[in-house]
Parts: structure tokens; sequence; C-alpha cells
């Protein structure tokens, strides 16, 4: 039997996320005010989400028979968009691989960002999360807010899966990705709900919309499109909206015939869709399925991003973020560049919104390469770090957002701990091998030899790329993950590496020869106060 103490002080609800521990019966959930019991329930299912009201500064007792707690918090309060949620079970940013200066959801799994907007005087970022285990699980849409991009607060889950999800062990589904568009002093969400076979062999989508009024409670959650634009596809999601010659514009990725299509509609009030056209096919013939795009005007020209799905069986370990600059009328875009917009494996599922006349945009981290290590207690799942975006000579350069810099606590003192921050100045062709992290399994290095830039970990590349003249480089170092931003932002790679043992940060570095042309950061974690409002 497990059970919680606590004093609800000045929230009025809490929620509960819990599993079942036992092969035979039921769990049974009881909230006790003093001796007295206030709510109790009886679950037969393997997971469960329970929501009780609470008066507020009362002590209470919350008590599990037959399962297990994955997360409990407090979470209705006048102040909760300030003051976000109250952690009752454990959640802590200092784990082993836990990354200090990336977003990461507060146990679990997480995967596409998604909803990004600034409502209410807050960034709003929603995510895809698993409460319940730290993989892939039926999605629910997470929350978080912040005034700066850099520290977040957790808010209330605010979607959950279909409830016939937790009876079928052969479904999938729940709330998949989608954004935001405010509008008439409201947040208005769009995503699709899927509903499917485990083994993938059949999948209904249809896209939904639901409001907010406060930035913390979603309401009238109603389906906006189901029409399949030919009856010809497979996928149908991530609904991303727009504004755009006085009309609303969606789009949405999937395939048609096992061609990569993004699909367009459009909308005079956000209710009602027409179809518009197949917006983009991708003829490159590994790809077969387009996900999470994302179409916006930056710097006199329109870019289009799209996550794409291999042809070959094992996509599931090879995805792309393919960027293209062109044209777009209404109908049709026509591309004029492209290029990769990461270099590595572990990216995937952009999103971009715009935050003080900035085009920013997130990326998850997304261990393609499988090389997560699970801890208890912990989460498996990062954003990249915020990136602005800008188009330049026919190139979508990112470069890390400013305010990077404000996490910036003291410069060239060695020794280190991660997340810290290098810059470096070149002459364009010195061949180089700087060892960021090292520890008794081996090193986090960045190797550049004959024009090519890899990084490697215990010796073994995890992605790379040719980089003929290398005049400068940011690189972002964290606990598990790290991203170079190259030439300016020109080209970005991004790679997990999980290390054993005892870490040393930038081993060597007082006797490199290569010292006079890095400038080494110390950086401040994000959640470093989060913990002093338990």
């Amino acid at each position: 039997m497990n059970s919680i103490k606590f004093d609800s002080n000045g929230y009025a609800g809490i929620s509960v996320f819990g599993h079942k521990t036992v092969s035979h019966g039921n769990m049974t959930v009881l909230l006790k005010n003093g001796e007295m019991p206030q709510s109790s329930a009886e679950i037969a299912t393997e997971t469960f989400v329970l929501h009780f009201s609470l008066r507020c500064n009362t002590a209470y007792r919350l008590v599990l028979d037959g399962g297990d707690f994955d997360l409990v918090y407090l979470d209705t309060g006048e102040n909760t968009l300030h003051d976000g949620i109250r952690f009752l079970t454990d959640v802590r940013y200092d784990q082993a691989y836990r990354n200090r200066c990336h977003f990461s959801p507060p146990v679990g799994w997480m995967n596409d960002p998604n909803g990004l907007c600034v409502y209410k005087g807050y960034i709003h970022l929603f995510y895809q999360f698993n409460p319940f285990a730290q993989v892939w699980g039926n999605m629910h849409w997470g929350h978080a807010v912040s005034t700066d991009l850099m520290h977040w607060k957790h808010m209330p889950v605010v979607f959950f899966p279909q409830r016939e999800l937790q009876d079928r062990r052969d479904l999938r589904g729940g709330a998949f990705s989608g954004s935001a568009l405010v509008k008439d002093d409201a947040m208005h969400v769009f995503f699709t709900r899927h509903y499917g076979a485990h083994d993938r062999s059949w999948a209904k989508e249809r896209q939904v919309k639901a409001s907010s009024v406060d930035g913390v409670e979603f309401a009238g959650e109603h389906d906006v499109l189901d029409d399949d634009a030919g009856n010809s596809r497979r996928n149908f999601r991530d609904p991303k909206i727009f504004e755009f010659n006085n009309y609303y514009f969606m789009v949405i990725g999937g395939d048609r015939n096992a061609v990569p299509t993004v699909f367009l509609y459009r909308s005079k009030d956000t209710e009602h869709w027409e179809f518009v056209s197949d917006m983009y096919t991708e003829s490159d013939k590994k790809y077969a399925v387009a996900e999470c795009p994302d179409l916006f005007f930056l710097d006199g020209k329109w870019v289009l991003i799209i996550g794409f799905i291999n042809s070959d069986p094992v996509s599931d370990i090879q995805r792309d973020v393919k960027y293209m600059i062109g044209t777009f009328d209404g109908e049709k875009f026509i591309p004029e560049s492209s290029g990769l917009l990461d270099y590595g494996k572990d990216f995937y599922a952009v999103q971009t919104f715009l935050y003080r006349s900035r085009r920013i945009c997130f990326g998850w981290n997304s261990d393609q390469l499988k090389s997560y290590r699970p801890k208890r207690g912990s989460a498996n799942g990062t954003l990249s770090f915020p990136r602005e975006l800008h188009v330049a000579d026919g190139t979508l350069v990112q470069t890390p957002v400013e305010e990077l810099y404000s996490l910036e606590t003291e410069g060239d003192a060695l020794p280190v701990r991660v997340p810290f921050l290098i810059k470096m100045e070149s002459d364009g062709q010195r061949e180089f091998v700087i060892d960021l992290v090292s520890s008794p399994e081996g090193n986090l290095s960045l190797v550049y030899r004959n024009g090519v830039l890899s990084v490697t970990v215990a010796g073994i590349i995890k992605c790379t790329k040719p980089i003929a003249y290398l005049k400068d480089m940011e690189v972002i170092v964290d606990a598990s993950l790290v991203e170079l931003f190259v030439n300016g932002g020109s080209a970005v790679m991004t790679a997990r590496y999980y290390l054993e043992g005892d870490q040393t940060a930038m081993p060597g570095m007082e006797t490199s020869q290569i010292k006079e042309f890095i400038k080494l950061y110390r950086l401040n974690g994000i959640w470093e106060n989060y913990d002093e409002r338990k």
C-alpha cells in the first residue's frame, strides 16, 4: 500500500497518475481528510488518471492499494499559471544523464513539441507525454510555461488518450501532435486524435480543436476535419495553423499512395475547412511519410519544414528533418533551395513560433540511435535548445537564442562541469580533436579531419558533416546532449550521448594546442530553483 500525506495549501485540486502492481484484482485509490474518507475509486485498468477536488489549506492523505504512483501533483488554484503545479511524487533534475539546460518532462517519456505560442504574457510549450514509463505510450499533452525561453514551470496535463485505449492493449493512439492559434483573447489548439492497431496495420486520424481562456484549462474539444482528401492515404496528422491572405491555413503531414505529401486546407473561421491542394510532394524515394510540417514567411521567403519517415523498414532509426526555401501562393509551395535542418540523428519533429518578432524553433531529441539509459525517477526525452531562424543565401541559418548567454556564469575557467558552452574561432582548415567530456567508458569528442566534422562517443561516430572551411563554432554540452552550431549556424549537428562513471569536462584543455582559439563558459541549469516550490 502506498500513501502520500500533504497539505493542499492554496490548491483546490489534485491529479493522480498510477499503474497496477498486482496481477489479480483491482486497485483502490482513497483520499482521506484526517480519518474521514473524502473520495475513492476502484480501478480495473492497468493505468489510471484521477482528479479530486480539495479544500484549500487542508491536510490530506492519499492512499493507493494494489498499485504505484507515477505522478501526483496539486494543480488547481487561482495562480496556477504563475505558480505552476506542486509535485507530491519525487521529481528531480540532478539524476545522471538528466539534461540541465534543456527542457525535459518531470517523469516518463516525451516526444514532439506542440502548440508553441505566446499567451497571457507566457510562452506556452505543449509536448507529447507518457507519464507512466520512459518509453512511448498512449499520448497525453504535457504543458509548461516560461517568461524567458530558458526557465520553465510545469502546468497540469491538458489532453489525455481516448478512454477506450485504456482497455485495449492491441490499440494505440491518443492526443497526437498539433499547434496553437491565439485569436480573440483565447488560445485555440488543433491536434490529431489517433486511434489504431498497435502493430500499425491500420489507423484512423482526425483533427480536433479545443480552446482556453486562461491558458491552463481547455474545453470544447470537437472534430474540425477528418476528410482524407481523396481516400488514398494512410497518414494524416500534425496540423500547423497560420494566417495568410485573409484565410486561416492548415498544413497536415501524411502520404498519398506511399508518397510523402503535405496537405493544405483553408478556412474563414477555423471551424469549417476546405481542401486546397497537395501542397508539396516529396520526390526522394527513400522517404515514405511526411510529418510535423511547418510553413512560415521569413526574411522575404517562405520556408517549409518537414520531418520524414524513411521507406526502409528501419525507418524508426532513419528520420530526417528537411527545410525548403521558396515561394507560396496560397495553393502550392515551390522550393528553390533545400537542406537538412540538422545533421545529427537525434533531432526531429520541429515546430516554430514567433516570439518578440523572432522565428524560434524547438526540436525533439529523438534518440534514433537507441542510446538512452533509463534511470529510476528520470525521464526519456529532451527538447533542443531553442534556436532562432533566418534565411541567408538560400540557407536556413540556426543560432542559439540570445537568451543562452543569460545562463553563462564565467569564462575561460577550468575545471568546469556540464552544462557548458564553448565558442571557437579557427583559420578554416585547422584540424583538431577536442575532448568535451571524458569518463571511464571513453570520451565525447569533436573531430575535424580532412574537411569533415564528426561527433564521437567512446570512439564511435554519432554524426558527421563535410565542412570544407570551418571558421567558427558554438557547442552546447549538457549531461547527455551536445549541439553544434557551425559557421554562424549554417550547419547544425545534434547528438545524444551517455557515458557511465565520473565525468571530467574539457580534459587536457589547459595544455591543448588549440586552447587559444576556444572560449569556455559554464552554464547554469534552468531548473536550479524548481525544487524550492515543493
